[in-house]
């Protein structure tokens, strides 16, 4: 699987999160290593699938899943994308990624060490 990114800049050995729409993250182990960071260029490589050029890996450190509505400010402190440090920037940019996202959906937060 690979971790697919808009707005890629990750530093290595940094700590950061990300929050994925629901369960399919939920499985990885913290401590597992080799998750993949690819950024993605283009709206539509998201829905096309397209790896545009893979940056680094991502070691899972720890793994929540919640209702977005649950999120709190400390959950996202760390978010990779700046702008999504909020909870309402958050929803803002996971409506522009995800069609017709609510604020009752499932989630998944990861919390990864980047490794370039």
């Amino acid at each position: 699987m690979y971790l697919r990114f808009r707005n890629f800049n990750l530093k290595n050995q940094n700590v950061y999160t990300t929050v994925r729409r629901g369960v399919k993250w939920s499985v990885i182990e913290p401590g597992e290593f080799g998750y993949e960071c690819v950024e993605v260029n283009k709206e539509h490589d998201l829905d096309l699938g397209i790896i545009n050029n893979i940056q680094g890996f991502a070691e899972p450190l720890e793994i929540k899943v919640c209702r977005f509505c649950d999120i709190s400010e400390k959950d996202i402190c760390d978010e990779h994308d700046e702008s999504c440090r909020t909870v309402s920037g958050l929803f803002n940019e996971l409506s522009e990624c995800y069609c017709n996202f609510s604020e009752k959906e499932i989630v998944t937060i990861i919390r990864f060490r980047y490794h370039d």
